[in-house]
């Protein structure tokens, strides 16, 4: 896997009527966001064209006060950056490109509306990042687990982690975190700043539910005075300076040594549902310790079809339907779809199976084999089908 993953596995294929964020209007002036990804919650393209048009909302709304973001995942609050993945721009309301989360940043800082992120679960990376755009956060003292994992996967946090968690903890901790790459229990996180307060996992749900409700029975004005006086106070990062870490992040997706490692990550579990994610400050600082990432059981395909002219559309409608019940097996660990830029005809698939047994449990299911028969005669040639652990 020599070639930079972002150019070959450019566009999962996403079901439209799968939405990343549930909007719950528990009041006219308190809503809950819930963020919802699996498998483990990733931050993508999707997710920031709805988190855009929720901006959209909460602007044109004159009755909400307050804005609650959770997951529905136990495990993963948000887990992290999509790096396969980030540089596409959906055709989706909202989509922009990841070099514009920045001002969504400042829109959520300077909102009217007072934000807090209640985290259960790993928020790292991005995960932290769009929690510490809010006004405020509460964590599971059990459960939350902080972390800044950008250069332990060599590169550098571009959603403003570096800007919030400099004036939250200050310079010496800031950098502990960054450059540490390691994850922080809901307690140490407290202590130093990253989250208002670290609470019983039993009392979270409650305190936050109650906390919301008591900020959203107050009068508007006060509320939006108070925030705009403590911003004037307080200060907030500049998007010039945000901007200028966003850029920074880009620019080290493109390194070699970068690409290098990302797809060794891939390889042994990144953005997979697994041990490697579940205790990723382990195995970040633990990489020349780990098995060579081939060695396990898993298998890893490199699937690459050829569409005759007029079928593209038909064999993509194909494809879409097994999607979703694939991803839904217990062996399949990721499945990512794209288009060659070179050849729109020309679709790639990257395919992450627990083991050979769940790979064979996954061709013998009907709607696999209703897909390959549907692909008869729509297909230039046989498909190319590659082990990675071949290469």
């Amino acid at each position: 896997m020599t070639t930079k993953i972002t150019n070959r596995l450019e566009e999962r294929t996403v079901s439209k009527d799968h939405k990343r964020l549930k909007i719950e209007r528990t009041t006219p002036s308190y809503w809950n966001v819930t963020l919802n990804n699996p498998p483990i919650n990733l931050y993508d393209p999707e997710m920031f064209a709805e988190l855009r048009v929720l901006m959209d909302q909460i602007e044109e709304d004159k009755d909400i006060k307050v804005v609650v973001f959770d997951s529905a995942d136990p495990d993963y609050f948000i887990s992290h950056y999509d790096i396969v993945r980030g540089e596409v721009v959906p055709d989706l309301p909202g989509a922009a490109p990841f070099s514009e989360w920045p001002a969504f940043v400042t829109r959520l800082a300077q909102s009217r509306v007072i934000s807090i992120a209640k985290v259960r679960g790993r928020a790292r990376g991005h995960g932290s990042e769009l929690a510490l755009a809010c006004d405020m956060r509460f964590a599971s003292r059990e459960k939350a687990i902080f972390a800044q994992i950008e250069v332990g996967c060599a590169v550098v946090p571009g959603g403003g982690a570096t800007e919030w968690l400099t004036a939250l903890a200050g310079r010496s901790r800031a950098l502990e975190i960054i450059v540490g790459a390691d994850d922080f229990d809901a307690i140490i996180a407290e202590k130093y700043g990253w989250v208002n307060r670290a609470l019983p996992d039993a009392e979270l749900d409650g305190f936050v539910d109650n906390f919301a409700r008591r900020i959203a029975s107050f009068e508007k004005r006060p509320l939006e005075l108070a925030k705009k006086l403590v911003n004037a106070r307080a200060g907030i990062p500049s998007e010039a300076e945000r901007r200028s870490s966003n850029q920074s992040f880009v620019t080290t997706t493109t390194w070699p040594e970068t690409q290098a490692l990302i797809s060794e990550l891939l390889q042994n579990g990144f953005q997979q549902r697994g041990d490697f994610e579940l205790r990723m400050g382990h195995h970040l600082g633990h990489q020349e310790m780990e098995v060579s990432p081939m060695e396990d059981e898993k298998i890893y395909l490199l699937a690459e079809l050829t569409i005759l002219p007029g079928f593209l559309e038909e064999v993509k409608t194909i494809l879409k339907e097994a999607l979703i019940p694939t991803l839904q097996e217990p062996g399949c660990e990721a499945l990512y779809e794209t288009g060659r830029k070179d050849d729109p005809h020309k679709l790639v698939f990257f395919e992450v199976f627990s083991s050979a047994e769940a790979h064979e449990f996954h061709l013998e299911q009907d709607y696999t084999k209703r897909m390959f028969a549907s692909l008869e005669g729509k297909l230039s040639g046989l498909p190319t089908l590659t082990k990675l652990s071949a290469l």
